[in-house]
């Protein structure tokens, strides 16, 4: 058995930690969806036999081709550019489970320099390579090759392809579904509802990027995991817009994600008492001291005696359970053990 390239050595904990957490999924699903990909008129990259760059010109053309695990391994192991910047695990595993979940559109594109002595060098799309290895799935890429003259050109051919590519932003994406118009709630709340559902789906707690699931960190799993919490954004939201008593500020901080994650759990798991709560809080019609629903509004005016984002849900979570409970309540007592587990819900802990 032949040694580990340099490559496989440098990039086996990346790729081992993106693919253990893609390939069980990847294993679940119908695997159709590879044979569907092999049915098309679509021509694969042949197996790159060949140890020089510039051998590999008659091989690669612009056009589009599948791309199977091991072609994309013998591309970035022989052919990805020396500048590139380092791959990101999380974004890998995010890739690879578009990938694995037939969410990937076929025809994204994958670009190559070419010098004046025909030698390669991928100038674009080493993470979908990557997560390509990752969901051992063939994928459909756009083959695209950019003459340059010298290895300045090439260099700026990389920036600029690494520097025009954007995220889209949560407001473009809610807006390009017209999602907010169907449902008929605001676009603000449209917004903040696309972030509430990943704080739902993470079990009531805000997670950094890599402590997210892979199958939630995509626009289709965001998307995916706010759909059945509609019915309860809305009701909200016409909460909300029916509060003229709230200055601006107030209103915009009830639209905060971490807010209105609490907000539409008790909404669903509990209407009457849940309806009681927020339409107090956001009516204010003479609430007095020790009351839980004016105790939501000075942390909201405040927002909270911790400046961390992750705590706002936990104290929305602290107001609530007074209400729930019928406890007096000045103001939420959070610390670091603290966690956001609203009663008479499912994410309740004992």
């Amino acid at each position: 058995m032949s040694e580990p390239s340099k490559w496989m050595q440098k990039h086996a904990r990346v790729l081992d930690h993106a693919e253990r957490l893609v390939l069980p999924k990847r294993d679940a699903i119908n695997m159709s969806i590879t044979t569907k990909q092999s049915n098309k008129i679509v021509r694969g990259l042949a197996p790159l036999s060949f140890k020089s760059e510039s051998a590999a010109s008659p091989l690669i053309e612009e056009g589009r081709f599948l791309v199977s695990p091991e072609i994309a391994m013998q591309i970035l192991e022989n052919f990805n550019f020396r500048n590139q910047r380092s791959v990101s695990a999380v974004h890998i595993q995010t890739l690879a489970a578009e990938m694995a979940d037939g969410n990937w559109l076929d025809g994204s594109q994958i670009a190559f320099a070419m010098l004046p002595d025909k030698s390669l060098r991928l100038i674009n799309g080493q993470h979908r390579l990557h997560a390509v290895i990752a969901s051992n799935m063939d994928v459909e890429f756009q083959v695209m090759i950019v003459p340059v003259s010298n290895d300045q050109e090439l260099r700026s051919s990389y920036y600029r392809f690494d520097t025009i590519q954007r995220t889209r932003s949560s407001s473009s994406i809610m807006a390009s579904t017209e999602l907010a118009d169907a449902e008929g709630i605001s676009k603000g709340a449209a917004n903040s509802a696309y972030a509430a559902g990943v704080i739902v789906a993470s079990g009531m707690r805000i997670l950094s990027a890599h402590e997210l699931n892979p199958s939630i960190r995509t626009p289709d799993g965001k998307l995916k995991a706010i759909q059945p919490w509609w019915p309860y954004v809305k009701q909200y939201d016409h909460m909300i817009r029916d509060g003229h008593n709230q200055p601006g500020n107030i209103r915009r901080r009830l639209l905060l994600p971490s807010i209105m994650a609490v907000a539409i759990v008790t909404l669903k798991h509990q209407p009457t008492k849940g309806q009681a709560f927020w339409s107090g809080v956001i009516a204010d019609d003479g609430l007095t001291r020790g009351d839980p629903r004016k105790a939501m509004l000075n942390v909201l005016s405040i927002g909270g005696k911790s400046n961390k984002v992750e705590a706002l849900p936990i104290y929305a979570s602290h107001c609530w359970n007074a209400w729930f409970l019928d406890k007096k309540l000045d103001f939420p007592k959070v610390h670091e053990a603290s966690v956001c587990s609203p009663l008479g819900t499912p994410f309740a802990k004992p």
